[in-house]
């Protein structure tokens, strides 16, 4: 799988190689994976988790088919505007705390 949509370029990649027989009579190829079969890239905005899996069989007519599949799940990064929001809360949340405290401790001292 390889991005051609961002300058970066970053590819994905499954190593492997395939074992098994070929023969006249049929063929059973069986594929090994030799690296990690789950990876993770931040591609443009967002955070692609993809894993390959390869899945073989029988089919109807009784020959033998294999296919690889890939599962992507896509996560999208929060907007800068959304963390720079979410400081301003923490930040605001934290002086408001500061400001009781401060306002009780002074009551404490005064108070008769």
């Amino acid at each position: 799988m390889m991005n051609n949509h961002f300058p970066n370029n970053n590819y994905f990649t499954f190593p492997g190689y395939f074992q098994g027989t070929l023969g006249d009579m049929g063929s059973t190829p069986v594929n090994v994976f030799t690296g990690p079969i789950t990876q993770t890239l931040f591609i443009g905005q967002d955070w692609y988790h993809v894993h390959i899996r390869y899945q073989d069989g029988i089919n109807s007519v009784g020959s033998y088919v294999g296919a690889f599949v890939l599962d992507v799940k896509v996560e999208p990064s929060p907007e800068p505007s959304t963390l720079l929001l979410l400081a301003s809360g923490l930040g605001i949340s934290a002086i408001a705390v500061t400001w009781r405290r401060g306002k009780a401790l002074r009551c404490i001292l005064r108070c008769p």
